[in-house]
């Protein structure tokens, strides 16, 4: 074989190569944010009036929030949007930004207590249903009791009274309440009845609210 021909056939090898790795989609890299380990630098509270907030970076100008900690970001939040703060320089800027600081704590602070009030306030109201079942009362009595509550914080603690009228016990939602805590106590049987070998039933007698019969069972589980 002539030296020609070699030349030739190392050629066309390369060139199928070379367009088969051509047609070759290559691989991209992904990036994964989390695994990048980024901090927040506190040279970005003064100079950028950005803090850390539940591992966010979070401006407190508008408290606006940045979701990766890079300087890239935050500087050009900065600069596009607040420039004009450029202005504080020195002790006035430190001042302002223990303002703004001050203004964003009191903030979350207060939308903090104010999910306290409401999960206080719904774990009243399905108390009082509880007991408007337990003394089998009408479900309507519900909006008997607020109006006895706020009287009675009339008389006591007049500046509390605006967090007995925000309890919601009105017929509907006193109905709700006591069909999710009945739907709760029968899956909860449900679940320990399937964990017994033996139990007792009682059946008695009652009679609801129209003097109608009804069956009334209960369940012992110490054998």
């Amino acid at each position: 074989m002539s030296t020609g021909s070699i030349s030739s056939i190392i050629y066309n090898t390369t060139e199928i190569v070379f367009c088969l790795n051509k047609n070759k989609p290559m691989e991209a890299k992904s990036r994964k944010v989390d695994l990048e380990c980024r901090i927040f630098n506190d040279a970005w509270t003064i100079k950028y009036f950005f803090i850390e907030h539940f591992a966010k970076c979070v401006c407190l100008i508008f408290q606006e929030t940045i979701a990766v900690k890079k300087v890239s970001n935050i500087k050009r939040h900065y600069e596009t949007r607040h420039n004009y703060y450029d202005s504080f320089t020195g002790k006035a800027r430190e001042h302002e930004f223990a303002r703004l600081r001050n203004n964003f704590t009191k903030q979350s602070s207060f939308f903090t207590r104010k999910v306290g009030e409401s999960d206080r306030n719904i774990r009243a109201s399905y108390e009082v249903s509880k007991l408007i079942a337990e003394r089998m009362k009408p479900f309507t009595d519900g909006e008997f009791f607020k109006e006895l509550l706020l009287k009675v914080a009339d008389v006591i603690c007049p500046e509390k009274k605006e967090l007995f009228s925000a309890i919601s016990l009105s017929s509907r939602k006193v109905t709700r309440r006591i069909e999710e805590l009945a739907a709760n106590v029968r899956s909860g049987l449900k679940g320990s009845l399937n964990n017994l070998e033996y139990y007792s039933i009682a059946i008695d007698e009652t009679t609801d609210i129209k003097d109608t019969c009804c069956v009334c069972e209960g369940f012992n589980t110490n054998i």
